[in-house]
């Protein structure tokens, strides 16, 4: 028996009213301090219920809260993420044909996308999870390949952040071969298959497969030189500099600190496409993580310290660069002494 296509429209309009009042349940807080719910992150009362004007004017939205979250400025996204899942629920009324309940839908799955990457920011995989899995339902049914592609690229994120590494390998792998089917001329679709082959490259390397690593790294270049440039389609930051800073994580991930170190000398960090503070800041990171793993303390240090400089809030919520602040404070090399003061207070984790 068929589904009738007034069905459709029902279960659609459906998701957009239920789906932010679902993710209430949920735990974040805007702070990324406290663990009491995206109920403060997803508020469907006041400013976060305010009618979009236009489907236009929503999407302008999106997109500039996700050029915030990849300046490093997670408290500032955080705060405006209940407004802006908000109207994407309460703007029901622009969904006037086909097309603009696609196209609202669509903006409904990058909001959650947004508040998947901020969840897995703060660490918290479980609301990562659920946040990616609403992303991808509304594109499911929007029928948008690239946020579909996103969307799964942040259900592995959590599931690689919450230690389920095999899974979330399986997932990125099976999305990326899916996105390969779609177009090989798309450079979004080209971007979100590329981000999703680096993704799985690093559940990989987490779990020590090496082999495997590689071959995602190897396929995720080859795309990247089919870009030709770094570029920043469905906010990836996907491009050849991006794939030469997964290797460099990979490495990292694999114990091999020399490698890493070698592939961190190789990266132009100016490469980056503009605003991609996020990903100067990672460089720097894995680099710092290497640097100690060599018993290069100074040189750690002066990596982190880099990043203090662009992005504080990346230190702040950052795991890895907690744990190696309080491994070298541990240390206690006298060297390294008063330069790691300035950094003690990120050891203290935000949440």
């Amino acid at each position: 028996m068929g589904v009738d296509a007034g069905d459709i429209d029902v279960r659609r309009r459906d998701f957009l009213r239920e789906a932010a009042a679902g993710v209430t349940a949920t735990v974040l807080a805007a702070d990324g301090r406290s663990r009491r719910g995206l109920a403060g992150l997803v508020d469907l009362s006041g400013r976060a219920a305010e009618q979009p004007a236009t489907l236009a004017g929503l999407d302008k939205r999106i997109a500039s809260a996700h050029a915030i979250y990849q300046r490093g400025e997670y408290h500032h996204v955080a705060e405006g993420l209940p407004a802006l899942i908000g109207s994407t629920t309460s703007g029901t009324a622009l969904a006037e044909d086909e097309r603009s309940r696609q196209r609202l839908l669509a903006a409904q799955g990058w909001s959650f996308v947004l508040a998947a990457k901020v969840a897995t920011k703060f660490d918290d995989a479980s609301t990562a999870r659920l946040a990616a899995d609403r992303a991808v339902t509304a594109a499911t049914y929007s029928g948008s390949p690239v946020l579909q592609g996103a969307a799964t690229y942040q259900l592995a994120c959590a599931l690689e952040g919450g230690g389920e590494r095999s899974h979330a390998e399986q997932v990125a792998a099976i999305g990326a071969d899916n996105l390969g089917s779609v177009s090989e001329r798309d450079a979004a679709v080209i971007s979100v298959r590329g981000a999703l082959l680096l993704i799985a490259a690093i559940a990989a390397s987490t779990r020590g497969d090496a082999l495997a690593s590689g071959r995602y790294l190897a396929e995720a270049q080859r795309l990247a030189e089919r870009l030709g440039t770094d570029c920043n389609y469905a906010w990836t930051g996907f491009g050849p500099t991006n794939v030469r800073t997964h290797a460099l994580a990979a490495a990292v991930r694999l114990d091999q600190p020399d490698r890493a170190l070698e592939i961190a000398d190789q990266i132009e960090i100016d490469s980056f496409a503009p605003g991609l503070v996020g990903r100067r800041c990672q460089v720097h990171l894995e680099a710092a993580i290497a640097h100690a793993r060599q018993g290069q303390d100074n040189e750690a240090v002066a990596r982190l310290i880099r990043v203090e400089g662009i992005a504080p809030q990346v230190l702040r919520y950052n795991q890895q660069a907690q744990q190696l602040i309080v491994e070298l404070i541990q240390r206690g090399r006298r060297s390294t002494t008063p330069a790691l003061r300035s950094l003690a207070h990120h050891a203290v984790p935000a949440g």
